[in-house]
């Protein structure tokens, strides 16, 4: 009795005169089920994630139809992009929107400026009790 697999092992068996009464055709390996459950689970849980990171207010219809819809991260950060845009969100809007801060620096060297920053959250501490 031959056994074979594939195509090419059945055509290899008749090309060397194998009685065609006496070849067996062997099961196909069945993949594993568990492992590619799995890992399947472990990426659908990271697209997920990808899409909630992206998450903002305001966003929430957008996020939840990427989720339903089976979108990946990239597609969702476009649609969200796009959606900004649609409604008129863009850096140079957040930029004019922002409150002016002006940055300091401590005088003095820098150990100078970190023993008042310890000494600030001591007290901070101390006054809370």
């Amino acid at each position: 009795m031959t056994t074979v697999k594939t195509t090419a092992d059945l055509r290899a068996a008749l090309a060397a005169g194998t009685d065609v009464n006496t070849i067996e055709i062997a099961q196909a390996d069945q993949p594993d089920t568990a492992s590619i459950r799995t890992e399947a689970a472990t990426e659908e849980r990271e697209r997920i994630k990808g899409i909630n990171a992206l998450a903002s207010k305001g966003f929430e219809k957008e996020i939840e139809a990427a989720i339903d819809n089976g979108s990946s991260v990239e597609a969702t950060a476009l649609v969200m992009f796009k959606a900004a845009q649609d409604r008129g969100i863009s850096l140079a809007s957040i930029k004019s929107d922002a409150q002016g801060v002006t940055g300091t620096t401590p005088s003095g060297d820098s150990k100078q400026g970190e023993r008042k920053a310890a000494v600030s959250a001591i007290v901070l501490g101390a006054s809370r009790r």
